[in-house]
């Protein structure tokens, strides 16, 4: 009987984030200080709907 492939199957490392706490705080902060969500989304490569 063959074993489902998510049984049993270890992942061998982490994910690793893109941004540490401290960056995502600084980007939050860009945007509660008025800055336009296109720009800040341009600014670090992500989507707006992230932010």
């Amino acid at each position: 009987m063959a074993i489902p492939w998510h049984q049993g199957y270890r992942f061998p490392h982490m994910r690793k984030f893109r941004f540490t706490e401290g960056q995502i705080v600084g980007i939050l902060k860009e945007l509660k200080a008025d800055a336009k969500s296109t720009s800040v989304s341009r600014k670090y490569d992500v989507s707006e709907s992230t932010l």
